[in-house]
């Protein structure tokens, strides 16, 4: 490389040497296009780390999951260098948003309950995806939607409230869309959709898959209709040691693996993404799920 490529390669990012001092202020993690994406709010704007895919993901000894977050490119305009200004700023706008703002539909923020969210897409035609969401209180969620796909730079914001309390978990699925997963801490299972190119939320998908934990602690499982009392109490009881106390937020699919992140509790977890949608076959299927620290999971 001679000297002009060097300043010129300086003048489109800086090196990282090691992303996981930034995972306090992660917001999504992406794997899509051949590479990892990771997207920090920091100061009241949207920084983007990006890695070569090469590598990142490897087995320890144990059978573990590593991720490699090592010498990234910090881009020199944050996600202005991936998407057009004005939808950068309405994202990021999203992010800022407080219990003032917008009609006073979002109560102030409560660090507890404060929930910010993006993941990110290219599909095999190059076209972009983003979706983004905040939460104050986990009960209303402003989302944001920009998808290339169907409109240059139209983004749908719209409130997304149940009456009750839920976390909601963004991921990407690599050059195949985005999947939703939604879970309320009181509940006994997850809700997993796998989202139409146009329509950003639950009402419109491909699919979807509700998953309880067994009562061993080991596997994923579907379960169709109401349980009954001895069920729902054993369902409730194993949910709540694996899902119940933590915080899942943003994530991303590989090697047909679905990885959550809990900034708040550091702990991802890992399982299977080879959900058919047809629910006669996924019912017959267990997924194995691994637990691990942020300390074990990212070097």
């Amino acid at each position: 490389m001679t000297l002009q490529e060097k300043n010129e390669n300086e003048k489109l990012f800086k090196t990282i040497p090691c992303g996981i001092e930034y995972l306090n202020e992660t917001v999504g993690l992406s794997l899509t296009d051949n590479y990892f994406y990771q997207f920090l709010f920091l100061n009241e704007t949207i920084e983007v780390i990006r890695y070569e895919q090469n590598q990142r993901l490897s087995k320890n000894n144990n059978n573990e999951y590593k991720l490699n977050l090592i010498d990234g490119q910090m881009l020199a305009n944050g996600l202005k260098d991936l998407v057009h200004e004005l939808i950068t700023e309405y994202i990021t706008n999203i992010f800022k948003l407080e219990g003032n703002d917008y009609n006073g539909k979002l109560k102030k923020s409560n660090d507890e309950l404060s929930i910010i969210a993006m993941a990110y897409t290219i599909n095999k035609h190059e076209q972009k995806r983003f979706i983004c969401c905040k939460t104050n209180d986990q009960i209303e969620y402003y989302i944001g939607n920009y998808n290339e796909e169907l409109s240059m730079g139209f983004v749908l914001g719209e409130i997304a409230a149940t009456g009750k309390k839920y976390i909601l978990s963004l991921l990407s699925n690599q050059s195949d869309g985005m999947i939703v997963i939604t879970y309320s801490e009181n509940s006994y299972e997850i809700t997993i959709f796998k989202l139409k190119e146009d329509i950003f939320f639950v009402n419109d998908h491909e699919w979807k898959i509700t998953l309880v934990v067994d009562a061993n602690y080991n596997f994923l499982q579907q379960f169709n209709g109401k349980p009954n009392i001895v069920q729902e109490h054993k369902f409730n009881s194993s949910f709540e040691k694996i899902f119940g106390k933590q915080k899942f937020t943003y994530g991303f699919v590989d090697d047909d693996k679905i990885y959550l992140f809990s900034n708040q509790n550091e702990k991802v977890i890992a399982f299977s993404s080879n959900f058919t949608g047809n629910n006669e076959i996924d019912s017959k299927q267990k997924y194995r799920f691994k637990f691990q620290s942020y300390k074990d999971f990212f070097h």
